[in-house]
């Protein structure tokens, strides 16, 4: 039986991790460069992910949206609102449609607790089947020579079908807490993923497979690996941001969802 205390606790800890989730990815866009706007709190990428964004707890959304502000982002520029407050999230969104901002696409913030995590063994059980013909040639490797960031950049753009800035994963590579991994079947590179670690909440970012592999269990299998690394650095909590497309694959592997984020894209 739940305690009033234990109940409070519970949702402060929630709160912590809603904030987590959201501060390791903008800290890892920060790594990868940006500038602070002369408006308010926000900050705006100086190249990809061309993010322009509020920190958690950051409100001050209307000074954005002055015509001259507006000038200063590089076009297109995406906007991220996350669900962190219904009155502040309802302001920003009104804001922002007003102004010519369009819905892009959606995430779900997730979070996994690696203390409760069941291990790869027991969902390998479950998707044998899946995994079976890729248990001999499917090896992860984490990867840091120029070299190799070039042909994750390469796969993790063709996966997702945009491009991105090799500068910008050089970046954030640079940082020791920020690891490269790429995924081989038979020798070929075939997905990617990104671990970055702030204060043992590892973010779980670029989970992409080439087109031509899908199907084949090796996101599943890329992501069991991704947790037991998390595991051996360590961490508490993995977190990331699900696309409408992966979070079904997060859900199974016993990740839970914490709250919305809306990107909304200015074209200029």
């Amino acid at each position: 039986m739940m305690t009033k205390r234990s109940v409070i606790n519970e949702c402060d800890e929630l709160r912590h991790l809603n904030k987590a989730n959201i501060s390791n990815l903008t800290q890892l866009w920060r790594l990868m460069g940006s500038r602070p706007l002369t408006i308010g709190n926000w900050r705006a990428s100086t190249e990809w992910p061309h993010r322009c964004w509020l920190d958690w707890g950051e409100s001050s959304a209307s000074d954005l949206l002055i015509e001259e502000n507006l000038s200063q982002l590089k076009k297109p520029m995406v906007i991220p609102l996350w669900e962190e407050s219904d009155e502040v999230f309802t302001d920003i969104k009104q804001i922002l449609t007003c102004s010519g901002f369009e819905l892009l696409f959606e995430q779900t913030a997730m979070y996994l607790d690696l203390k409760e995590y069941h291990t790869r063994k027991h969902l390998a059980k479950k998707h044998q089947s899946v995994e079976s013909n890729l248990e001999e040639q499917f090896i992860v490797r984490e990867i840091d020579s120029a070299q190799d960031i070039e042909i994750w950049t390469n796969i993790a753009a063709k996966s997702f079908d945009y491009e991105i800035d090799t500068s910008s994963i050089h970046r954030a590579a640079a940082n020791p807490e920020v690891k490269l991994l790429l995924a081989f079947v038979d020798k070929r590179p075939v997905a990617t993923a990104m671990l970055f670690d702030t204060n043992s909440v590892i973010g779980v970012h670029q989970v992409g497979v080439l087109p031509d592999c899908r199907g084949k269990g090796i996101a599943r299998k890329l992501m069991n690996q991704v947790v037991d690394m998390c595991i051996g650095m360590n961490g508490c909590y993995v977190t990331l941001q699900a696309s409408v497309e992966g979070k079904g694959l997060y859900v199974s592997l016993g990740f839970r969802e914490q709250f919305g984020i809306f990107n909304y894209v200015w074209w200029g």
